[in-house]
C-alpha cells in the first residue's frame, strides 16, 4: 500500500512539473513572437517612402500590426501588449497613442511612426502608420 502511495505522490511530482516547463516553453514562444511585429515590419518587403514622399497611411504596414493588436481592442490592452514587446507609447491623449521605432542603417535611418485611434469606449478604431527613410 505504501508502494502505490510513492508512486502515486511520485507521478503527481512529475506531472505538475511537466506542466510547469510546458507552460514556461509556451511563455517564451509568445514573448518571442511578440517581438516579431516591429522586425516583421522591416523585414517584409514593404518599400519605405521617401523623406519628401511619406504618406500620411501605409495600409500595408497597418496590416501587419492588426496581426498582433485589433480593431475593438481595450486601450489598456494594448498598452500592455505594446509594453510587453518592448515598445513604449509616446503619447496617450485624446484617444490617441503612438508609438514608434527608428534603425539606423548605413547611410539612412528608417522610420516607423503609428498612431492607434480609440473611441470614446477606449476601443480601437484605426491605425494610422507612416513608413519612411530619411538620408
Amino acid at each position: 500500500m505504501r508502494f502505490k502511495t510513492v508512486v502515486a505522490s511520485l507521478a503527481m511530482v512529475l506531472g505538475f512539473s511537466g506542466c510547469d516547463s510546458s507552460t514556461n516553453i509556451s511563455k517564451n514562444i509568445i514573448k518571442q513572437e511578440e517581438k516579431q511585429m516591429l522586425n516583421e515590419i522591416y523585414d517584409s518587403k514593404i518599400r519605405p517612402d521617401g523623406m519628401l514622399y511619406k504618406q500620411d497611411n501605409r495600409t500595408e504596414v497597418d496590416k501587419i500590426i492588426l496581426n498582433y493588436i485589433s480593431i475593438g481592442q481595450h486601450r489598456q490592452d494594448i498598452i500592455k501588449r505594446l509594453n510587453s514587446m518592448d515598445i513604449q507609447t509616446k503619447k496617450n491623449e485624446h484617444g490617441i497613442v503612438r508609438f514608434g521605432e527608428l534603425r539606423q542603417g548605413i547611410g539612412l535611418a528608417i522610420i516607423l511612426n503609428v498612431e492607434l485611434e480609440f473611441n470614446g469606449n477606449d476601443k480601437l478604431k484605426s491605425i494610422k502608420s507612416q513608413y519612411f527613410y530619411q538620408e
